[in-house]
């Protein structure tokens, strides 16, 4: 998914092979892998989300989302796994969700 979301050739060919290999879905047009790469989007920004709720519900739960004696606590997230470290949307998108979240509490 990554992959499919991450392409910037004009006639989306990673999209393309990755339907093809993966899916076994061949001859697709411009505008149904289109349809695909905003699919990845949404499914990614989702998951994000998600992830970002999870995260300030640890956060609040263990007293590490407010500040005290006027120091905003600094707290280290550690994730295992690629999805963090090679999906640049997913993260962009995670970083975004978390930031607005606690602003917002």
């Amino acid at each position: 998914m990554s992959a499919m979301h991450h392409d910037t050739s004009k006639d989306l060919r990673v999209v393309r092979h990755k339907l093809k290999d993966i899916l076994e879905i061949c001859n697709t047009s411009l505008k149904t892998r289109k349809l695909i790469v905003e699919l990845c989007n949404v499914i990614a920004t989702r998951g994000a989300r998600l992830t970002a709720a999870g995260i300030l519900g640890i956060l609040k739960k263990t007293g590490r989302d407010i500040a005290k004696n006027g120091e905003t606590p600094k707290t280290v997230i550690a994730m295992d796994g690629g999805l963090y470290e090679h999906y640049t949307e997913y993260r962009k998108h995670l970083e975004n969700t978390l930031h607005e979240l606690v602003e917002m509490s």
